[in-house]
């Protein structure tokens, strides 16, 4: 009787094996997956990376740009700020012609 125990005993142990071998495959292969699934997001964020700081480099050109136009456009209007100035002060000057 003995040797009909072990003989089950073996028997659900080679099962048992069986089973854990069969999910140790499929992790195995679960975990391929998800790493090869992590190396494209990282790609993906990688990319998406390069293409956010081109847009950051964009808007501070942009940036530079619009401020570079504000002092042209404060130097202009200060320029004719001045020369209206100029023409009212020669205005009340005696013998000046004023154009």
């Amino acid at each position: 009787m003995a040797s009909a125990e072990n003989a089950d005993d073996a028997s659900q142990a080679m099962r048992l094996m069986t089973q854990a071998k069969e999910v140790i495959g499929t992790m195995a292969r679960s975990t391929q997956e998800m790493q090869s699934a992590i190396s494209e997001i990282k790609t993906s964020a990688d990319q998406a990376a390069k293409i956010i700081k081109t847009i950051d480099e964009i808007a501070l050109q942009t940036n530079l740009l619009a401020l570079n136009a504000a002092v042209e456009a404060a130097r202009a209007g200060g320029a004719a700020e001045l020369r209206i100035a100029g023409a009212n002060h020669a205005e009340h000057l005696p013998g000046c012609p004023v154009d």
